[in-house]
This record gives structure tokens, sequence and C-alpha cells, in this order.
């Protein structure tokens, strides 16, 4: 038998239960993403572009296994987390530190002097 608590605690609000969700994010965050990079940054999207993931690691980890070749090189920051570095070796890429400022800002200097390929 369940407990009275636990049952009166659970609830449904939005009728989900046993549904799956869109696995591009809820439409009315993806909605909210595009109103606030146009007003914040005059950068206009459409919600069919924007992904919504649970967390940074799992974009980032999206982001290596969609763009990284077995051997490619990406660039990682340093100091910067950890889990950046493994995910681009977890996809077969070899993660490149460049260092940051004493201010955490990236050196530039240091980038452009690696000869390393960035992206355009």
């Amino acid at each position: 038998m369940r407990s009275p608590k636990w049952s009166s605690e659970f609830k449904d609000p939005n009728g989900l239960k046993g549904r799956y969700v869109d696995s591009f994010g809820d439409a009315e965050l993806r909605e909210a993403v595009c109103l606030s990079l146009k007003r914040d940054y005059g950068v206009e999207r459409n919600p069919e572009n924007v992904l919504i993931t649970v967390g940074g690691i799992e974009g980032i980890q999206l982001i290596s296994a969609t763009y990284l070749d077995p051997g490619d090189e990406a660039l990682v920051f340093d100091p910067g987390y950890s889990a950046y570095a493994d995910s681009v070796a977890l996809f077969g890429g070899k993660p490149v530190f460049v260092p940051l400022t004493d201010h955490f800002h990236l050196d530039l200097d240091a980038v452009e002097n690696r000869d390393l390929p960035i992206w355009p």
C-alpha cells in the first residue's frame, strides 16, 4: 500500500505522467530563449533552431559527438571545467589547453602563436 503522504505530494500539473516530452526541449522555453536572444543581443533565431539540454555537459557532449572526428583538436580553456576535456577525448578528439589570463579572459596571443585549427 502506498503512503498517503507520498500520494498526496505527487502532482502532475501538466498531465505529462507517462508521456514523452519534446526532445528539443519545452516549446515555451525555446520561444523564451529566442525572445531573450533578440532583446539582449539583437540575434534572431527560430525556436526550431534551439535545443534545450538538461545541463551544460549534455550540450558539450552533443557538440563533441556531432562535430569531432577522431584526432581533431578542440580548444579547451585552462583553467576550466575538466569535463569539457573529458568530453572531447570521449569522442576521439584531442583537447588542446589554452591558458586564460589572470582575470580569466581568453589569451588571444596564446591562441595565435599555437598554429591551431580554429573554426571560422
